[in-house]
């Protein structure tokens, strides 16, 4: 899959991808904030424990547990057993040189069993471990935020998700809506916008096809209501003896059968059920082909052909390679045409003047440039059905103006 910096998906997938990692952090900083505020407060009641311990001393030592009891702390009888499995402590800096100003550090440790913290008292005559305080850990609040939290932002992104997948199916089908085929459906039960953009979409491709069939049949059944008159005229015309007014009649017919011929190429290759019959062919044979059509002589083309082959609809290949030789000797100086050809391109080169006109303009239908008295003769459809075939081959049509020859190239 092509990768697309600009994909909305992977811009949703970025700013969770970035939520969630940052929700992360401020939870794991809330919850180290938390957890040192505790130790502080472990710290802080360590100095009120050792100065009540003095206090006692140098009043009532027995009076020392019910003192501690008041305080909320609690002298532990097994002692032994829970400093053999009780992990100790390490007092920070700032409060460790507190401990030596005001008492001897290692007359206290502080240690840590089953969630709970002790302070182990090592005096001359006193040895204690006294449990502090109970602790209502946060931890569990956090954690409740935090799952909570990312719930409802994996939720939120589920949902976008579910609401965006109709996207790609849009785009699929607006591909195949920009291949010509008008048989796709894009419509939704849906309520959001995107199922409202699917759904007028659907609707103006509904109202497409149908002026699209409209066309077809009217282009179809004009052509052969012409036909039928046009071949009359034909036949009528052959019993007439010969005179300027039968020649003059002659051209005419002639030309409205190019026309009709030349409605139905553009009817063919416009049709959205198109298929191409695709083989092999050689360049030879369909420039040959093209000649016939044109009943051209072999002096009005100067090639050099080999054996190279091209894959393509032979039929409508050689309606683009005829048109292409056609306009080529009928505007150029004098009366030839170039053709070249190597294995991804043929190119047809002639004598004479630039297009006036971006070339752009020359492939839309029925536009003619300039008019003059040679470019009047025509329907401006030559090089727009030239352009279709190539576009429907695969391939390009390019042209070039260099040192005083036009050079129309279909490359594949």
């Amino acid at each position: 899959m092509k990768f697309n910096r600009h994909s909305i998906f992977l811009k949703l997938n970025f700013l969770f991808s970035i939520a969630l990692l940052s929700i992360t952090a401020i939870f794991l900083i809330f919850f180290f904030i938390s957890e040192k505020r505790h130790m502080g407060i472990v710290m802080g009641d360590s100095k009120h424990v050792m100065r009540l311990i003095y206090m006692a001393n140098r009043t009532d030592i027995t009076e020392l547990p019910s003192m501690l009891h008041d305080e909320g702390f609690e002298i532990m009888t097994d002692k032994e057993k829970i400093l053999k499995s009780a992990k100790t402590i390490k007092y920070p800096r700032k409060f460790l040189r507190h401990m030596q100003k005001r008492f001897k550090e290692k007359n206290l440790e502080i240690v840590k069993f089953n969630s709970n913290y002790y302070y182990h008292v090592n005096l001359p005559r006193h040895k204690l471990l006294i449990k502090n305080k109970p602790y209502q850990s946060n931890f569990l609040w956090i954690l409740f935020a935090y799952l909570s939290i990312m719930s409802i932002l994996l939720f939120t992104y589920l949902a976008l998700g579910r609401s965006l997948k109709p996207i790609k199916k849009l785009e699929n089908e607006i591909k195949k809506f920009g291949e010509g085929n008008l048989s796709i459906d894009t419509k939704s039960d849906k309520k959001d916008e995107i199922a409202s953009v699917a759904n007028q979409f659907h609707n103006a491709v509904q109202k497409i096809e149908a002026l699209q069939s409209t066309r077809t049949l009217f282009m179809r059944n004009m052509m052969h209501e012409l036909k039928t008159p046009i071949t009359k005229g034909k036949l009528s015309l052959s019993l007439m003896e010969e005179n300027s007014e039968k020649e003059m009649l002659g051209r005419v017919f002639d030309r409205l059968e190019a026309l009709i011929n030349e409605m139905a190429d553009i009817e063919r290759i416009s049709t959205q059920n198109i298929v191409l019959d695709i083989a092999p062919y050689s360049v030879e044979s369909i420039i040959n082909q093209a000649k016939e059509l044109l009943y051209l002589e072999d002096e009005k083309i100067i090639s050099t052909l080999n054996a190279q082959k091209i894959t393509c609809d032979f039929h409508l290949f050689t309606i683009a390679v005829k048109n292409l030789i056609d306009n080529a000797i009928k505007y150029s100086n004098d009366g030839k045409v170039e053709i070249k050809v190597d294995e991804k391109s043929i190119t047809f080169i002639n004598s004479g003047d630039p297009l006036k006109d971006s070339f752009a303009h020359y492939v839309e239908p029925f536009y003619k440039g300039t008019l003059n008295p040679i470019n009047q003769k025509g329907f401006g459809l030559g090089l727009y059905i030239v352009s279709e075939i190539v576009k429907i081959h695969g391939f390009s049509l390019l042209y070039v103006y260099s040192k005083h020859r036009n050079n129309f190239t279909i490359s594949f």
